[in-house]
């Protein structure tokens, strides 16, 4: 890993956010590293991946 790692904060806010659509917290997927300007994949298992961006603007 080359930057730097997502946090708890940062956890509570995708979870902030998840709750909200009532999103199963076992169907999400968070890489550690935050990267670019991050992003959201909905996978063809149902599963989501939510990868932080470096700085949130």
């Amino acid at each position: 890993m080359t930057g730097e790692i997502i946090g708890m904060e940062d956890m509570m806010a995708i979870y902030e956010v998840t709750d909200r659509f009532e999103i199963d917290r076992e169907t999400i997927s968070v890489p550690l590293e935050k990267a670019g300007d991050g992003s959201v994949t909905a996978n063809e298992d149902g599963s989501i991946e939510s990868l932080r961006p470096c700085r949130c603007r």
